[in-house]
């Protein structure tokens, strides 16, 4: 991914961030589709295939069930997949528009019908995504939804990639960087794709990541509130996952205007102060 960012504002300049979408960036904070394989009598199928293929990139991630019918497919990037599952003696099903989160667990049970291998069996209505494999409580803001919101929000920076956080429930705006069910300050913990960016310093403080990221940058977040696995710190834990590239070209171009004849007067000012801002740039996702 490409992103060119400018400010007249600001004596750097132009700076040209390149950050490459390998398929493996998303891997340690990624999803994962785990289930049972049964067959209409309800008895496990030991070493079925199950393939998750990404719609948008196209990349398959095959799994095997155990000797009691389990699978699980891990890590896999936020996105929407095709899960198809297939054993000798069964019909072959695919199901479709399974939508998986970051850090998120979908819990699939397939059941297979008696018949060749090469017949198919296809779902296509997409599934409520209810989530069974644990009790974490929190929620996803996925690229939709942040894209199509205003940039400025409560006290932050205007191109802060936090600034969202405070519309998901469970966390308060009482400080910049957000409390979690009535935490104190800096005692929520951020990561980027599953590796965390606050450290002994700045503690649970935004800086990290609002200076080292652009908002056009991030694919989704999740935050969670009560509930978190033990491998993660702090009161309410919250994880940034950037875009990656697909199999065909996308981007932004994007541009952050100020201006003093945009802005109003003070009540005991004469004049408006000068201001002239001029932030622009663009995303580019060139690869999957």
């Amino acid at each position: 991914m490409f992103i060119l960012k400018s400010s007249k504002q600001r004596a750097w300049g132009l700076i040209f961030w390149f950050l490459p979408c390998w398929p493996l960036a998303a891997q340690i904070g990624g999803g994962t589709i785990q289930g049972t394989v049964v067959d209409p009598t309800g008895q496990v199928i030991p070493k079925a295939s199950v393939v998750a293929t990404n719609v948008a990139t196209g990349v398959k991630t095959t799994r095997e069930t155990t000797s009691a019918g389990l699978y699980s497919i891990n890590p896999l990037s936020p996105g929407e997949y095709t899960v198809s599952v297939s054993a000798p003696g069964f019909q072959t099903v695919n199901r479709e528009h399974v939508v998986v989160d970051a850090l998120g667990t979908v819990g699939l049970n397939l059941t297979l019908r008696v018949g060749q291998q090469t017949q198919q069996i296809t779902v296509t209505s997409e599934a409520p995504q209810l989530d069974t494999a644990d009790a974490r409580l929190g929620g996803t803001m996925r690229n939709e939804e942040y894209s199509s919101l205003p940039l400025a929000m409560g006290n932050g920076s205007p191109r802060n990639p936090l600034s969202f956080q405070f519309l998901l429930p469970g966390v308060t705006n009482t400080s910049r960087w957000g409390n979690t069910l009535g935490a104190q300050d800096f005692a929520n913990d951020l990561y980027v794709e599953g590796i965390a960016v606050t450290n002994s310093v700045q503690e649970g403080e935004g800086r990290n990541l609002s200076l080292g990221i652009a908002v056009d940058a991030v694919d989704q977040f999740q935050a969670e509130t009560a509930g978190t696995a033990v491998q993660y710190n702090g009161q309410g834990v919250q994880n940034y996952t950037i875009k990656s590239g697909t199999n065909s070209f996308h981007g932004s171009v994007y541009e952050y205007f100020r201006n003093t004849h945009l802005d109003a007067r003070g009540f005991f000012n004469s004049t408006r102060p000068a201001e002239h801002q001029n932030e622009y740039g663009f995303t580019l996702a060139v690869r999957g």
